[in-house]
């Protein structure tokens, strides 16, 4: 019998916390600091954006899985460990790698203070 995968958005068909980590809408929170980055702050990159994804994901796996095993006893969401790991994977490889052009800036209205040349 075929099981439902992460794009089915069943949370029955996550039976174990590695599974729950790809397919609940609470552990997507690693890819807030991405998003919000890649709209607000002008220093943000792909690469800042992919690393804070991954490395969001993969604190979520481990500590869910912890968790689920009893390893740990954690106070808050597992999802709010992922966020904070995400959100400095974000701010260091941003850093770390080449500033996008003020051209892509500009054409793509990324930042929080861009204003259309009509004000």
């Amino acid at each position: 019998m075929p099981q439902a995968g992460p794009a089915s958005g069943s949370r029955s068909s996550c039976r174990s916390p590695l599974p729950y980590a790809y397919c609940s809408s609470e552990t997507k929170l690693h890819k807030v600091a991405a998003l919000f980055a890649g709209l607000y702050w002008r220093r943000a990159t792909r690469e800042g954006a992919l690393a804070s994804m991954i490395v969001g994901l993969v604190r979520i796996s481990i500590i869910s899985y912890a968790q689920y095993t009893k390893v740990i006893a954690l106070p808050i969401h597992p999802s709010m460990y992922g966020f904070i790991r995400s959100l400095a994977a974000m701010i260091l490889v941003s850093l770390a790698t080449k500033k996008p052009s003020d051209k892509a800036l500009e054409e793509t209205k990324t930042g929080m203070f861009i204003r259309d040349g009509k004000a």
